[in-house]
């Protein structure tokens, strides 16, 4: 034994999932183009790290210090189904608020995906972020599903 109780041949588990997040400044320049391509327009990023997917973009999205402190965004939610639409197919800096707003529109994982071309496990881990936050609403008082939405991130 390495330490006396462990073998080398000891493999630790890693239970922990990092998200990283850019940062781009265009709450400071409003006027700036924020269709996103092959410019670099990220002044810096966020890096959060959790037990579960959810857990840490959760956290990296709060880390982001913008307007938004979850995947709730009041532009993308008075948005009309084309204006949601035109932000899945164009990459936007706030391309993330208008996925999480597509699914609690009842867009399926095959629509958004058709759309945006992003792989299906990042798609159904915003999936179930909305889930999560229907099932809070509708069971605030629950204590089963307040610590499942703990162990998400909320």
């Amino acid at each position: 034994p390495v330490t006396g109780t462990t073998y080398a041949e000891f493999e630790p588990a890693l239970d922990y999932v990092v998200c990283k997040i850019p940062r781009f400044p265009f709450d400071k320049f409003p006027k700036a183009d924020r269709v996103l391509g092959t410019q670099m327009k990220a002044t810096g990023e966020v890096m959060a790290i959790g037990r579960t997917a959810e857990e840490a973009m959760q956290k990296a999205v709060q880390s982001l210090e913008i307007d938004e402190k979850d995947l709730y965004s009041a532009k993308a939610h008075k948005a009309s189904d084309d204006e949601i639409e035109q932000k899945l197919v164009r990459p936007q800096d706030d391309r993330l608020f208008y996925l999480a707003e597509a699914f609690r529109r009842g867009y399926s994982l095959e629509d958004v995906h058709e759309l945006t071309k992003i792989n299906f496990y990042f798609l159904d881990v915003v999936k179930h972020m909305v889930e999560m936050e229907k099932e809070i609403e509708a069971n605030p008082d629950d204590l089963d599903v307040l610590r499942l939405a703990k162990k998400y991130g909320f």
